[in-house]
């Protein structure tokens, strides 16, 4: 036997399967026999974990649809390993890989689907590698360097797995869903706190409770309202799709959620209300882009009473809802609301961001070629670089003059590069003949990605799941496009 079959063999769906039922017991075993009061819970949950990595290490593209549906879940999901933050859809990324890597060992299959991102992506990770010179903390540089690599790496699997129809169906229904479930939550969220539920039991972090401004920001499952309000455009963007080109999917024959027209109207007109409660500035001015984008492309839909009556009457229901929840406090939170969102000219809040756009244009002068290295704008203006603050390192809250500070003024035009290589391809395939769904899913993506990255102006965290997830769904569907032309 040689070398190549031997490992074959040892890879195969059999032995993996085999391989981890036996590693699973074995965890089970071992807790049993040594824990005194062992949960049923526990229990059902390592047998659901060990199912989900037999399945995902099966079929990686199972995982693209698990990872899809646990986008939001940043903070409720996740757990602290090591001083670093673990989240569920980063160890589901993990097993993708793994099930990747080893499928094309073992099956021979070669990565021939074109992404022209790939050259783009690994020049920013050069730049970016050789800006750790200038690292005044080179271990905070290495651990944000790392988790980049590992969310662009998975863009670039996501469109070598989602390659047909009835991939997309999958990982789309299962991110509207997963948007329903943590909307609903978020919901629950406001109304628990302000009825004065603690927050251990609606995970609201206790600066974003009614203590603060007499009324809480939502932030449902995610780490922050901003976070939340930016993973919130991508299912807006594509229900918003769904709803204009409901009567033309139907005649396709669609099934399931993304046709039922009372799960459209419900879930956006829950989304968009919390958008609406994270008070966040950022979250309103990326809706805002996806409600004109999607009036600007859908126009002609538009017209028709049918569609433009539901879509004012989610509006209206919106707004009245965010004026009954705001105003349902004994404090006046309808003014305290309007001058937080309004005031974009003085407030802690708005002092702290103006000084750190002013440090980092002084960064990007004073070492334009490769910065200051990878995640050290913070380290760069704190007084012990090297000690970690209680609230966290400091972000310039604008992406591109982070990139422009901290990996030079190259890093930033290839990052531009990239996202008019993104736009002008979408539109590319958007030009061609191809299926109605698969063209609509990607009128959705690609809405939401500019309002990402207009967002983006706003906010400065770049290894977010869900920004590389549209990434890579956005390389997909312009290839399944692309291809039913070729």
């Amino acid at each position: 036997m040689n070398r190549k079959n031997m490992l074959a063999k040892l890879c195969s769906k059999k032995t993996l399967f085999w391989g981890m039922a036996f590693f699973l017991l074995c965890i089970v075993g071992a807790i049993t026999a040594y824990t005194t009061s062992f949960s049923v819970l526990i229990v059902l949950g390592l047998v659901f974990a060990g199912w989900v990595c037999i399945k995902t290490l099966n079929d990686p593209t199972f995982g693209i649809v698990l990872i899809a549906f646990l986008l939001p879940f940043e903070r409720i999901g996740s757990f602290e390993l090591g001083g670093i933050t673990v989240r569920p859809s980063q160890l589901v990324g993990l097993l993708v890989l793994v099930s990747w890597i080893l499928l094309r060992l073992t099956r021979k299959q070669k990565t021939d689907v074109k992404n022209p991102t790939i050259p783009f992506l690994a020049l920013f990770l050069g730049i970016s590698l050789i800006s750790l010179i200038s690292a005044v903390n080179l271990g905070r540089g290495l651990t944000v360097f790392l988790f980049e690599f590992f969310v662009i790496i998975l863009s670039i699997i996501i469109p070598t797995l989602i390659t047909d129809k009835k991939a997309l169906k999958r990982v789309i229904t299962a991110l509207l869903i997963s948007c329903a479930l943590v909307s609903f939550f978020g919901m629950y969220q406001f109304l628990g706190d302000m009825a004065g539920v603690p927050s251990e039991l609606t995970g609201l972090r206790e600066h974003y409770t009614k203590a603060v401004f007499g009324f809480p920001r939502v932030q449902s499952t995610a780490l922050e309202p901003l976070y939340f309000g930016n993973y919130l455009l991508l299912p807006i963007a594509l229900l918003i799709a769904f709803f204009v080109r409901r009567k033309d999917l139907v005649s396709k024959k669609m099934r399931g959620v993304l046709s039922s027209p009372i799960f459209v109207i419900v879930v956006l007109t829950i989304a968009c209300i919390n958008v609406l409660l994270t008070v966040s500035r950022g979250a309103y001015i990326g809706l805002a882009v996806v409600l004109l984008l999607s009036f600007i492309v859908f126009f002609r839909y538009f017209i028709s009473p049918k569609k433009i009556i539901p879509i004012v009457v989610v509006a209206l229901i919106a707004g009245f809802a965010l004026v009954q929840f705001i105003g349902i406090n004994e404090r006046d939170g309808l003014e305290t609301f309007v001058e937080h969102t309004t005031n974009v000219s003085s407030g802690a809040g708005i002092e702290e961001r103006f000084t750190t756009y002013y440090d980092a244009l002084d960064m990007a002068n004073r070492h334009p070629l490769i910065g200051v290295g990878v995640g050290n704008f913070g380290p760069s203006i704190a007084q012990n670089p090297y000690q970690t603050p209680d609230d966290g390192w400091l972000i310039v809250n604008n992406i591109y003059l982070e990139i422009m500070a901290e990996r030079g003024i190259f890093a930033l035009g290839v990052f531009a590069c990239l996202i008019i290589l993104l736009i002008v391809r979408s539109i590319k395939a958007l030009k061609e003949e191809g299926d109605l769904f698969t063209k609509t899913v990607l009128l959705g993506f690609l809405i939401a990605f500019i309002a990402i990255l207009v967002q983006y102006l706003t906010f400065s965290i770049l290894y977010i799941m869900h920004v590389w997830f549209v990434i890579g769904m956005l390389v997909a569907l312009q290839n399944m496009l692309l291809a039913d032309k070729k």
